[in-house]
C-alpha cells in the first residue's frame, strides 16, 4: 500500500511539474492582459496586439501609441512614429515570466529591456541602451550622441514603481556649432501614477554640463552698413547639479503638495562665476480635484482658445475657494566673493468666492511675506545693483548693516508693508510690471 502511495506521491508529482509550465503561462497570460488593461498614461497608450502562449514560452506584440498631442508633434518634427510596435519574449520559469523587448520595426536602434514578473504581479526590469547616435535634419538640423545606459527597477501590481538611471554622458551638436555636452547623468525615485499626477520622490544629479556657442556682436557706431557682425565665443559651465522633487497627497487625498529644489556647486561663465547655488519652489496644499482638471485641460495645448478658457473658470474658482500657498523656499548663491538670499511666500486662503467674477479681490486677500539680504561684495561688484540698494536704504525700504542690505516685508489688505511701516499697493506694483514687459517687447 505504501508503495502504491510513493508511486501516485511520483506520479502526481510529474504530472504536476509537467503542466506547470503551462499553468504558469496561463497565470502570466491573465497578469499581462490585466496589467495592460489597466495601464493608463496621459501621454501613451498601451494595448495588446497578440498573445501566443506556449508549453515552456510565449510570444507577445503590443501596440505604444503617443496620445499627448504636444509629444505627438514634436516626434512628427523629429520624425520619429508616434505608434509602434514592441515584440517580447516570454519565458516561463518556475515561479515567475522572464521576457525580453525588443523594437521589431526599428531593428538597428540599440534597446533591449528585460523582465521578470513574479505569480503576484509585481515586476523587477532593466533598460539597457547601447551606445546611439540620431541625425535630425532639416531647418534646425542637430545630432545627438549618448553612450551606453541603464535603467532597473521594479513595479509593483499596484503601479508603485521604484527605478535608478545612469548615463555616463549626451552630447548635442547644433548646426550652427554650438555644442551642449553632459557627463555623469544619474535619475532615481520611487512613488505611483494617480491620474495625471505623479506621487513620491525623484531625485536627478549631473557631474558637469558645458555648452559652447558664439554670440554676434553687433556692429560699432559709426561703422558702415556693409561691415560684418564679429561671432565671440561664448561659453557656461555647471558642475555639481541636482533636482529634488517631491509631492504627496493630505491624509484625505484631496490635496496637493509638491516642492522642488535645484542646487549647484557651481557654475561659470563669460560674464561671472557662481557657486553654492540653490532654488527652491513648492506648491503646497492645492485642491486636488480642481488641479488635475486644469492640469488635463491644457496639457499639451500649443493654442487656447476662448472656449478653453471658459471651461477652465469653474475649476479656477474652486482652486482660490479652497485655497493654496505658493513659496520660493529658497534662492540663495554666491557670485565671486558676494552672496544673496531670497524668500518669498503667497497664500491664498480658503473661501476666497467667485476671483474670475471679481479677479481686484484677490489682491486684497492675498497673504504672504518677502525676505531679501546682499552682501556688501556683491553690492559692490555690481555699481548698478549698489545704487538701487542704497535708493531702497534711502527710502527706507530696506536696511543696510554691516553684513550688507537687508529687506524685509509682509502681504496683506492688498500692500507690501515694509519693517519701518512704509506701504506699497500690489496693484501699482502690478501696472509696473506690466509696463516693463511692455517695454521690453
Amino acid at each position: 500500500m505504501n508503495n502504491v502511495k510513493k508511486v501516485g506521491a511520483i506520479g502526481g508529482a510529474i504530472v504536476i511539474a509537467a503542466c506547470w509550465p503551462l499553468a504558469v503561462g496561463q497565470i502570466g497570460q491573465t497578469i499581462i492582459k490585466d496589467g495592460v488593461q489597466k495601464m493608463h498614461s496621459p501621454d501613451v497608450n498601451v494595448s495588446l496586439v497578440k498573445y501566443d502562449r506556449g508549453y515552456l514560452s510565449s510570444d507577445m506584440t503590443s501596440r505604444i501609441t503617443v496620445t499627448d498631442s504636444k509629444l505627438a508633434h514634436q516626434f512628427k518634427a523629429d520624425g520619429l512614429p508616434t505608434t509602434f510596435l514592441v515584440h517580447s519574449k516570454i519565458d516561463h520559469d518556475l515561479l515567475s515570466l522572464s521576457s525580453t523587448t525588443t523594437l521589431p520595426d526599428y531593428p538597428d536602434f540599440p534597446f533591449m529591456l528585460e523582465t521578470q514578473t513574479q505569480l503576484n504581479g509585481n515586476t523587477n526590469f532593466k533598460l539597457n541602451i547601447e551606445k546611439w547616435n540620431y541625425q535630425h535634419k532639416g531647418k534646425d538640423a542637430y545630432s545627438v550622441s549618448t553612450s551606453a545606459g541603464n535603467v532597473t527597477g521594479m513595479i509593483t501590481k499596484l503601479g508603485e514603481v521604484n527605478f535608478k538611471s545612469t548615463l555616463p554622458s549626451v552630447a548635442i551638436d547644433f548646426a550652427n556649432d554650438a555644442k551642449i555636452t553632459v557627463h555623469d547623468i544619474a535619475v532615481e525615485g520611487s512613488g505611483k501614477r494617480a491620474g495625471s499626477l505623479w506621487l513620491g520622490d525623484q531625485t536627478l544629479t549631473i557631474g558637469s554640463m558645458n555648452a559652447v556657442g558664439t554670440s554676434m556682436a553687433p556692429p560699432k557706431p559709426g561703422a558702415n552698413s556693409q561691415s560684418m557682425e564679429k561671432a565671440e565665443p561664448i561659453t557656461a559651465t555647471v558642475k555639481g547639479l541636482t533636482y529634488n522633487f517631491n509631492s504627496r497627497l493630505d491624509k484625505k487625498e484631496t490635496r496637493f503638495t509638491s516642492q522642488h529644489k535645484v542646487t549647484i556647486d557651481e557654475f561659470s561663465s563669460d560674464d561671472f562665476d557662481a557657486h553654492d547655488l540653490t532654488l527652491g519652489v513648492a506648491l503646497n496644499n492645492i485642491d486636488r480635484a480642481s488641479f488635475i482638471q486644469l492640469s488635463d485641460m491644457f496639457n499639451g495645448r500649443s493654442k487656447i482658445t476662448g472656449r478653453d478658457v471658459g471651461r477652465a473658470l469653474p475649476f479656477i474658482d474652486t482652486m482660490f475657494a479652497k485655497g493654496f500657498s505658493i513659496e520660493l523656499t529658497q534662492l540663495d548663491g554666491k557670485i565671486d566673493d558676494g552672496d544673496f538670499t531670497s524668500q518669498l511666500k503667497l497664500s491664498m486662503p480658503e473661501g476666497t468666492e467667485h476671483v474670475t467674477r471679481n479677479p481686484a479681490q484677490v489682491m486684497q486677500l492675498l497673504q504672504g511675506n518677502l525676505g531679501v539680504t546682499l552682501s556688501e561684495s556683491l553690492a559692490k561688484q555690481y555699481p548698478m545693483l549698489q545704487r538701487t540698494a542704497d535708493e531702497l536704504v534711502v527710502s527706507e525700504i530696506a536696511k543696510q548693516g554691516q553684513d550688507g542690505y537687508t529687506m524685509k516685508a509682509k502681504i496683506e489688505k492688498g500692500n507690501l508693508v515694509f519693517d519701518e511701516g512704509h506701504k506699497i499697493p500690489l496693484q501699482a506694483l502690478m501696472m509696473m510690471g506690466m509696463g516693463l514687459l511692455q517695454y521690453a517687447h
